[in-house]
């Protein structure tokens, strides 16, 4: 069955300055002028639309930008470490998990033991729980977090690094003793 429309009123919706589409009302029945009424209701309906597309495009965002630094803090290859002003971790990435050989938590609420008062960075020696022991450098920076001052370290693994070092003295030793 086809409807015959006698009279339409349509109202426009705008969404970040574009066109988006359209909502109206009609009247199959007669021809009629619409009142300042309806077509106040109708922009506000209107406007309802547009403000729950903003809210849902806000939304999007928010959940785009977490999963981007989501991915980057539990793919950071360097440990990542929160800490309170008493220097107790509250937050870590898996990298520090693994560096520490912790389980997934172990670390949370436990005092992290190495120099939190140095300046851009320090080397530092460390033993993970299975009792293996590391060469570490770390750097701090302050940081706003969840409302707190707070400190923000990152902590990577420099044990072969150390160790090639090591190596590389003994030879130098060795060669300047044969001299």
């Amino acid at each position: 069955e086809s409807y015959k429309v006698v009279s339409i009123l349509i109202v426009p919706i705008h969404f970040n300055g574009k066109f988006w589409g359209f909502m109206g009302l009609d009247d199959c029945r007669k021809e009629r002028q619409w009142t300042q009424y309806e077509i106040f209701i109708l922009r506000v309906i209107g406007d309802s639309i547009r403000g729950a597309l903003a809210r849902q495009q806000a939304k999007d965002s928010l959940l785009q930008s977490e999963a981007k630094f989501r991915t980057i803090i539990e793919n950071n290859r360097d440990a990542l470490l929160i800490l309170d002003k008493q220097g107790v971790i509250r937050f870590v990435n898996p990298a520090a998990e693994h560096l520490y050989q912790a389980s997934p938590g172990g670390l949370i609420g436990k005092n992290f033991c190495a120099p939190t008062d140095v300046g851009n960075k320090a080397e530092f020696q460390f033993i993970d729980y299975k009792g293996q022991h590391h060469y570490g450098e770390l750097q701090i920076s302050d940081i706003q977090w969840e409302g707190e001052h707070l400190s923000i370290i990152s902590l990577r693994d420099i044990t072969e690094r150390k160790q090639v070092e090591v190596e590389l003295q003994r030879a130098k030793d060795v060669a300047e003793a044969a001299n």
